[in-house]
């Protein structure tokens, strides 16, 4: 763990490393790049110090911005309150807004986020003294405080119920310096000091052994800004506590996918805990997924309308999508319908004689929806197997230009405005004695143009985004079927 999760940043790369805690393969550089995604899988034989030797290292990790955590944890053993303490201390800590680089998050297959998890998790981060509150333990007269070890320091690893080194227990020897390490219940003379260690967790170290750094270190906002969260459907999980989850660390989420197959969803009460959301995603769902996007919202500071989630039927949300003025068509950016009786890729028909009518009526209502609406970019239809009506009408919409523009390169602003910086120069006109053109002369009120004439401009020069419409039929198996949804 404390190879994978090191503090010293890496340069960027594309690397992905799957794998479970015990055994987790690297690139065979010795010296490796920035990884690119790791994916842990945690199941209920893991033991309580591997997790939380795993998240220590997670709390001071530069190695990537990119982690996946499959949590299959027993939700009635207790087991799921003591990892979603140190989930909270690992990633939302103000430990970890200070020293990891995991922006992009993922909990996948969670089998227990409970109103008893999350009041856990709340208290870590609401604790003026987290590691102490992690063990149980009594604050010290020194708070806790980072230190570099040196060169040589023994970690005492195996510890008794009491936080002392079992005797003749073995110790970790560090072949360098090693930082940071933070002390905890320290009482600022004892010969031995309780620290936690990345990849270790809870050890014994020599206080001679460790240098103190005198820098406060920096309050930082928390750098995760992009969550997604699915449950577990093959086993039975809670998720009472996901609303409150939210309601903790919602404030830092520009991005945000939930899998709504085992949770009724309050999508209004999403918003609201997420304040500063810019893109929501929902997945899992019987008819639909969707990805809205609400930075039009953000960018000009305006309140988001209350929006309804709610839908019996596909015909219902296309009309919705078909009013202009409904503030849904306004943020729905990608839909994927599913007009079959169960989702993909299960595939039981949806056509038969008796959903007929109902079939082609939704086929119909999302062409006429096609139609009007202007701002969709997406549209992804699953039929049944070889029912494929109206398919060259949808085929029709493919490609179409819509009222929403693609953002221009920075490279082409940059170009277009050195055209009209180079046209006026006060000092080289001055110096210049040739007599003035007619094309200079037209050319200077161009030149004038305030910032607000120039940003529409600009605006006008973007290209127009081109809408994409599918009908297909669903996956033949599991393996087919996105892993991500809405694509």
């Amino acid at each position: 763990m404390a190879s994978i999760f090191d503090s010293t940043r890496r340069l960027p790369d594309t690397e992905r490393v799957d794998g479970d805690c015990g055994a987790v393969q690297l690139n065979s550089d010795p010296d490796p790049l920035q990884l690119g995604t790791i994916h842990l899988e945690c199941t209920s034989l893991m033991g309580t110090r591997d997790f939380e030797s795993m998240c220590t290292a997670i709390a001071v990790s530069q190695t990537t911005r990119k982690l996946s955590l499959q949590l299959e944890v027993d939700p009635h053993d207790g087991t799921s309150v003591h990892w979603w303490k140190w989930l909270a201390y690992s990633l939302f800590s103000k430990r970890a807004n200070a020293f990891s680089a995991v922006e992009s998050l993922a909990f996948i297959s969670t089998r227990s986020m409970s109103v008893v998890d999350i009041e856990a998790f709340s208290t870590v981060l609401a604790s003026d003294h987290p590691e102490e509150e992690l063990f149980g333990c009594i604050p010290g007269l020194i708070e806790a405080r980072d230190a570099t070890a040196k060169a040589g320091t023994s970690f005492y690893w195996e510890l008794t119920n009491r936080g002392h080194a079992r005797r003749n227990s073995r110790a970790v020897t560090c072949q360098s310096s090693l930082y940071p390490v933070r002390t905890f219940s320290d009482d600022g003379k004892s010969e031995w000091v309780n620290v936690l260690v990345p990849g270790y967790g809870h050890c014994y170290v020599r206080r001679a052994d460790l240098t103190f750094d005198e820098v406060t270190t920096l309050e930082r906002p928390c750098s995760v800004t992009e969550l997604r969260i699915g449950f577990d459907i093959s086993e039975p999980s809670v998720s009472d506590g996901l609303s409150r989850f939210l309601a903790v660390i919602g404030s830092s989420l520009k991005r945000l996918t939930l899998n709504t197959s085992s949770f009724e969803l309050n999508g209004n009460a999403v918003l609201q805990n997420c304040p500063n959301l810019e893109e929501l995603s929902l997945c899992g769902g019987e008819m639909m997924d969707m990805k809205l996007d609400f930075s039009s919202f953000r960018a000009s500071n305006e309140a988001i309308p209350e929006l309804v989630f709610e839908w019996d039927t596909v015909s219902a949300l296309a009309n919705e999508l078909s009013n202009q003025n409904n503030p849904l068509s306004k943020c729905l950016r990608r839909l994927r319908v599913y007009l079959t009786d169960e989702r993909p890729p299960w595939g039981i028909i949806g056509a038969v004689r008796s959903n007929r009518p109902t079939f082609e009526a939704d086929l119909s209502v999302l062409l006429n929806m096609l139609d009007v609406n202007k701002t969709l970019e997406y549209l992804d239809v699953v039929v049944p197997f070889g029912h494929f009506l109206y398919l060259n009408d949808f085929r029709a919409h493919h490609l179409k230009p819509i009222d929403r523009s693609l953002k221009l390169p920075t490279e082409t602003k940059v170009a277009f405005l050195s055209v009209f910086l180079s046209r006026e120069n006060p000092a080289e006109r001055k110096k210049s004695k040739r007599r003035t053109t007619r094309g200079m002369q037209l050319m200077r009120p161009i030149c004038q143009l305030d910032q607000h004439v120039m940003s529409k401009i600009l605006a006008f020069t973007a290209p127009r985004v081109l809408r994409k419409v599918y009908l297909h039929g669903p996956p033949r198996n599991n393996f087919e079927e996105p892993d991500q949804i809405p694509i």
